[in-house]
């Protein structure tokens, strides 16, 4: 078990008011090579909260995700491909500014004059 799952799953545990204990998670997180020689993290309990926890654990947790869609429609610049108003401009070419830092060694931005549509993933540029 990695490190994050033993997180998920000592959180599931004690909000069920059950005492859990996490063995070999520091020496995981920090040299994460041992992972496998250690066999992963190990998730504790009391001898006695054993079988509720199994239980606990074993039960699936089905997630509902619902796709959030923000309304950009009051966006002044809309995309040419998908009419999206979900844009961000792009002011600086980084590219050309970081040639010019290293040629000259002063940072002079470029200014560019493009949109990146992040619904349709497409740049374009601006009229």
């Amino acid at each position: 078990m990695f490190p994050h799952e033993a997180a998920i799953d000592r959180a599931r545990l004690e909000a069920h008011g059950m005492e859990c204990f996490t063995k070999d998670e520091m020496t995981i997180q920090v040299h994460n090579f041992y992972s496998q020689a250690l066999g992963g993290v190990k998730l504790q309990v009391r001898a006695n909260d054993f079988e509720k926890a199994a239980e606990i654990l074993g039960e699936s947790v089905d997630l509902e995700l619902e796709t959030i869609r923000d309304d950009y429609s009051e966006s002044s610049i809309k995309c040419p491909n998908c009419m999206s108003g979900n844009v961000t401009i792009l002011r600086i070419n980084r590219i050309w500014s970081l040639v010019v830092l290293m040629l000259v060694a002063l940072p002079i931005p470029f200014r560019m004059r493009k949109v990146h549509c992040y619904d349709c993933q497409s740049q374009f540029k601006i009229k």
